[in-house]
Formats: C-alpha cells, structure tokens, sequence
C-alpha cells in the first residue's frame, strides 16, 4: 500500500488592487518555484486539490470571480524507493478584489504514461448583475516540457492551450441587489499526460476565464448587448505546477523506402506500426529538401490505431505533416495536436477518437465517430461535411465545445451533414452550428438532426443557420426560473415575419428542475433581453419533444422553460362607490405563495402619486377574499373619479401590481344590486353581502333555505361598514337565500352555495 503525503504550505501576500482585464493570452515562459520536502513513501493514488477560498470581509461584486478551485487526481505514478511530493492549497488573501491563487508551485510527481494517470478537474463561482449574463466559464491549460537540467520550459512553438469547460450547475438570485450567483464546474477531467508527447519533465500552467454579456437601452429604447471576458491569472503570471512523465517509447513516421502504408513496421522509427498506446508524430519534410517525401495512407480496408497524434506544423505556412484516410479507420486514444487543423485528410472511412478523455484539434472531417466512454474536448472548432456519430457507450462520450464564442468555438455541420447516435448521454455539449439551410413553405427542417424542427407556413422561400447552444440555462426576467439547458438561435438571410411551427427536443438531464409536461416555448430577439412567451401546441412525452406555433422574425433565440409560478394568482379586484362617499374595495386570490400582503393604494387624478390608504396582511395559501372600505375617500380632496390598485409584495421584496380599478365619486347613489362573496362559502367562512346601503340602520337581512325555513335574520343597526357580513358556518352544506329589505324599498334576493 502506498501513501501520498501532502505538505500544506499556505502563502499570504500583498497583491495588486485592480485586477488586469485581458482577452488575448500569449503564455510565457516559467521557472518554476518549487520547495521540496522529501518523505519515504509509495502511492497507489492521489488526490491533491488546489482550493481557493473567499476571501473574508470582502464581499462579492457583480460581473466577477468568487470562489475558484481546481483538482488534481493521480495514480500509478513511479516513484522507486522514494517520492518527493509538495502539495500546495493555492488561496486568495483576505481583503482583496477578486480571487488570487498564490504563486507557489505543487510538484505532483512522476507517471508512467501505459500505466499512470494525471487528470485536471475544476470549479467555480460568479456573480453577475441584474444587466449582465455571464454565459461561459473555463479553465485553460497548457503544457510545456522543460529542457534537461533547468526549469525553463520550451519556448519555441509551444503547443496550443486547451479548454477545460465548466458548465453551470446552479443559479441564484438576490432580490434585494439584483445580482446573480452562478456556480460553475466540469463534468469531466482533462487527461493530462495526453497533453504531453512522451519521457520528460514538465511545466502544466493554468487560469480561470468567463465571457459576459452585458445590457445597455438607449434613451429610444435600442438594446446594446457587449461581450467581454475577464480571468483570474495571477496578474498576467498564470498558475503553475510540475510533473514527471516516464515510460512512454514514441513512434515518428520516417517512410522508409518512399513507401506510404501506415501498418508496414519498416515506416516507422520503432520498427513496427504504432498500436493503441503508442505516440505518434508526424513531422514536416520541407519540399526544397524532399518535395516528394510520402506522408501516411491509411488504405480501404485497414484499422490502424495510434495514442497521441502529432502532426508537425510547417513552421512558414498555414500546414505540415499530414496524414489521409482513404476509405480505412485511423482509431485515436489519446489526444490530436494539429496546430494548422489541415493535416488530416478524408476521402472516406472514419475517423474515431475511441480512447477516454480526449483533446483534439478541430479538422475538417467527412465521417467521425465518438466512441469509448469518456469526454471528448474540442479546442477550436471543426467541420463535418457528412456525419458525426455518436457510438454506444455504458457511460457516455459527449463532445465538448469551448462556449466563450459560437462563431469561433463549435462544431459545424456544412451543408447535408447529420448527426447521429446522441442520447441522454452521447452528444455535443455546448455549441453546435448548421450553416445556411434553405427553408421552404410548409417543409419541415430538422438540420442535421441536432434536437428542433421548424417549419414556416407564410412567407417564400428564404435561407438560415441554426446554433444550438447545451448545457446553459437562461434566467427569467424576473429571477423566478430558468429554462432547460438547451437553447436554438436562428439567423435566417430574410429580417421578415413569419408564421412557424417549431419543434424542441431535450433531454431528461437538461431539464434543470423544470418538469417536461410544464414545459413551453419562449423567444428573444437579443438572448439577454426578456424573454416572451410563444406558447405550447402539442407535447409528445416520449419523444420528449415541444411544439408551438408563432408569428414574427426568426432571428431569435428560443428556449423551454416552465411559465413562472406567480407569488399570487389574482382572480378579481373591483372598486365600487358607497352611499356615504366611501369606496368599497374586493378582491379574490386563487393561490398565495411566500405572500406579504397588499397594499391598497389610491389615486385622485391621472396624473397625481399613488398614496397608501391601507394594507391588507396575506391569507390562506389556498386563496382568499378580501373587502376594504376606503373610509377616507369621504374627506379626500374633490376629484370626478378615483383610481385604486393593488401594491402586492412578496417575503423576498419582490412587488407586483394589480390592474387599476376606477370609481366614480359623483355617482354614489343607491344601487339595486346585492354582491355576495365568496361564492361558494367556504365551511369556516362568513358570507359578505354587499350593497350600496349597507351603513343604514333598520336594513332587515335574513337566511332561508330552499325549503322557505327562515334559518337566520337580524336588523343592521348604522355603520360606516359597506358590505354586510353574515355568520354562516353553522349550516349545513345546500343552497340557500339571502332575502334584503331595505326601509321604502322592494326586498332584494340572491341566491348562494354552502360547501
């Protein structure tokens, strides 16, 4: 049994107050810093964890960093009789602005590449404000091997830095500030001894970046939406560590005897071709030396297998060393470095990435497969000309985008290229793009079978490119729900209205809390701007799939989300003049959540401030009614009219209102009309009997059944009070009379239901 012991050195130190805003790195070199302590001990595995933790009494600002980490885990390491290993908590010093990492570096040992494992996993927090939408958060990483006997990594044509994508997992809204708290993380580990090309010592750099949206309306009402990013890199130094590779024998191609087979041994410095754990490089052969030297054919019929593929870049021009697939399979388990992202050449057979995790360059491919369960990291972007698919795997192999741009960084489905095989855990996860399909009349497009079906039923024909963009959910406006993490943004050539049907699939773990059968489809023209809703047609849970109709531009962006529970679902609210100058106030609620109360608030004329006149706490969660008599209203200044309206407020301190409700002052008079609430009556409820007259004395009221029984009765005696109320909750449940007679006038009756 082997133990890793970890030396927790913490560093505290005086940094910068601002923090260095970049959007283009250019990686430089390191020395690296390392104290070594060192322990008699053997490790099977190891986890060593690099945590940032928030710094105390500095408190989180909108459209920043709070809280970073990233882990390490490792195993399989060879460390003969010894190891020296330091590992290192990286944290922020208390007070100032932002996260930092200490610039202190962990040596996390020595790995045999057919044996060992290094891999790369991270988190994060933000927080954004009410006008901002952070929509991506990453790690880069990149490698860089140190020359024997110094700590200064490579300098010359450094390898390109990779992504580790965080995808969000929760959000939160504070109410009292607006600002938004996004938690970030991967879903899966970055292999890093793929990252290395064989034996050697190395140098592993990493920080942390996001891409943020921000909104801005000009006084006419147009909307402005920036892109910026911002990155915790110590300053512009990065973050460092160390480690060992050994074991590892490479394969470069050396195409003895002008021959160009892949499987013949004698091609190869090794003397055999390169199986499944074998590196291969690639290298450039200058045409002025050899202009006829042949690069590697993988021939019809043949299935050759590589680890690592590196495809030397020509140092003079946009290509280098090239392999094709002529109608054979090149299978790849680790990783595939093409700088230039011309070296692979397809005229037919496949191309697969079949190991684990795996990091490869963007190429143009005819036929790729995903196979092996695993993530498959894209670092740019790439392009399909025929299909991408999707092989079963127990455990999943989704494809990885970079999400800071959609235009830069996705996988691009060119004209009649389909994807295959995606599931609940086989797919591209983050951007994948269809350029310019056509569109015609009452013809459904499913583009490339990526999840969305649209069809236009008015208009000509016209063309368009679709983006889909998974695993980030949008907020509601009003911070009370977010959609599905899965988004369609349409761009078609023709800036005119439609009629449409759309159609949008998801998948069970894109959901995001929202519940399938409640789903419906929204719409923005911006993405950040709200959100409007478009409607639901149909819903076919099997195949988990929304359909609406709309009419307007396609330039839009739509997303699935439930409709945003209310606090209070306000059934009615009316306003009505009583004899004595007073207003008689009613309203009646369906639901009640996380409810304060209201507010009743008056209004003279059009154009005067709403004044408070009375507050009415919640009620049943249930639903209530609720009566008020703005007895006030007799001494207010004179006006023709008065406006009321309801000024709801829920716990958190969200506020809606209700619609304006108008009486007429000058029209007082005695109305005819009796006004019984709630209808039915509840069992523990009284019944309240409105009417003009209701403040007068010797009003005779009585209760009768259906049966003409005389079940209650009494005389009002004078009131300021606008409605009666009647003790009703000894009856039975049945149909019953409320008989009125008011002195001079005709009985009145009305009819009501005891539950």
């Amino acid at each position: 049994m082997f133990v890793v012991y970890l030396i927790v050195d913490f560093l505290l130190f005086l940094i910068d107050i601002m923090q260095t805003l970049l959007n283009t790195y250019s990686f430089a070199s390191h020395t690296a810093w390392m104290r070594m302590t060192a322990r008699a001990s053997y490790g099977l595995l190891a986890s060593l964890t690099l945590l940032l933790l928030l710094g105390f009494g500095n408190q989180a600002k909108a459209a920043d960093f709070v809280q970073n980490s990233v882990t390490f885990s490792s195993g399989g390491g060879q460390y003969g009789g010894s190891n020296t290993t330091n590992g290192t908590y990286y944290t922020n010093v208390a007070g100032s602005p932002g996260p930092k990492f200490t610039t202190s570096v962990t040596n996390l040992g020595s790995f045999d590449r057919g044996t060992g494992f290094l891999t790369l996993g991270a988190a994060s927090v933000t927080t954004e404000a009410s006008n901002e939408n952070i929509v991506s958060t990453q790690v880069f990483y990149r490698v860089y091997q140190v020359i024997p006997g110094t700590t200064t990594p490579i300098a010359a044509n450094p390898p390109a830095s990779s992504p580790l994508v965080l995808l969000q997992s929760t959000s939160q809204l504070n109410s009292t500030n607006g600002v938004t708290t996004r938690t970030w993380q991967s879903t899966n580990a970055a292999d890093i001894l793929n990252a290395t090309p064989g034996e050697g010592s190395y140098v592993l750099d990493f920080f942390f970046q996001f891409t943020n949206n921000t909104t801005t309306t000009d006084s006419n009402g147009n909307v402005t939406t920036t892109a910026t990013t911002k990155n915790d890199d110590n300053s512009g130094n990065f973050y460092s560590t160390t480690f060992t590779v050994t074991g590892s024998v490479p394969a470069t191609w050396t195409a003895a005897a002008n021959n160009n087979d892949w499987s013949n041994g004698s091609n190869w410095s090794t003397g055999i071709p390169p199986g499944k754990t074998t590196d291969v490089t690639i290298p450039f052969v200058d045409p002025s030396v050899n202009k006829s030297f042949p690069y590697p054919v993988v021939a019809d019929g043949q299935r050759v297998q590589a680890r690592t593929l590196t495809l030397t870049p020509d140092p003079n021009s946009p290509s280098g060393g090239t392999v094709t697939i002529n109608g054979g399979e090149l299978q790849l388990f680790g990783d595939l470095k093409d700088p230039t992202g011309t070296g692979l050449s397809q005229n037919g057979g496949l191309f697969t990435l079949a190991g684990g995790n795996q990091a490869f360059d963007g190429e143009t491919f005819t036929d790729i497969v995903i196979q092996g369960q695993g993530a498959k990291t894209l670092k740019n972007k790439m392009y399909v000309t025929s299909s991408l698919t999707f092989a079963p795997s127990a455990g999943g192999n989704t494809l990885i985008t970079q999400t800071g741009n959609a235009t830069l960084y996705n996988v691009e489905l060119e004209s009649g290229a389909v994807v295959n095989g995606e599931t609940e855990n086989s797919f591209v996860l983050g951007y994948i793009r269809v350029t310019s399909r056509p569109m015609l009349p009452n013809t459904s497009n499913d583009f490339g079978n990526i999840g969305v079906f649209l069809t236009t039923t008015s208009g000509s024909n016209f063309n368009i490119t679709t983006t889909r963009y998974t695993g980030y959910a949008y907020k509601s406006a009003d911070g009370r729900s977010a959609s599905v993490k899965r988004s369609f943004t349409f761009s078609p050539d023709k800036a005119t209205s439609f009629s449409y049907i759309i159609s949008i699939h998801y998948l069970n773990s894109e959901l995001n809390g929202n519940t399938g059968s409640s789903l419906v489809v929204f719409s923005s023209p911006s993405r950040t701007s709200n959100f409007t809703y478009v409607g639901k047609t149909a819903y076919d849970a099997g195949n988990q799939l929304v359909t609406a109709q709309g009419t307007g531009t396609l330039a839009t962006t739509f997303i699935l989300a439930e409709i945003a529970p209310l606090p209070v679902t306000l059934v009615s609210f009316t306003a009505t003049a009583t004899a004595q100058g007073a207003a008689l106030l009613r309203w009646v609620t369906a639901t009640e959540t996380s409810n304060r109360g209201f507010d009743i608030e008056r209004q003279l004329n059009a154009n005067d401030t709403w004044q408070s006149v009375g507050f009415a706490a919640a009620g049943a969660t249930t639903g209530s009614t609720y009566v008020f008599t703005d007895k006030s209203l007799t001494s207010a200044p004179a006006s023709t009219q008065a406006y009321y309206r309801l000024r709801q407020e829920d716990l958190d301190g969200k506020v809606t209102f209700s619609p304006v409700a108008v009486i007429n002052r000058n029209a007082a008079i005695a109305s005819t009309e009796l006004t019984l609430s709630p209808v039915p009556v509840g069992g523990s409820d009284n019944l309240s009997v409105g009417l003009a007259e209701a403040g007068q004395a010797g009003i005779m009221v009585a209760v009768i059944n259906t049966q003409g029984q005389r079940l209650l009765s009494f005389t009002t005696q004078a009131s300021a009070d606008a409605a009666l109320s009647l003790p009703v909750t000894s009856l039975a449940a049945g149909v019953y009379i409320v008989t009125v007679q008011v002195p001079g006038q005709a009985a009145r009756h009305a009819r009501f239901v005891k539950l």
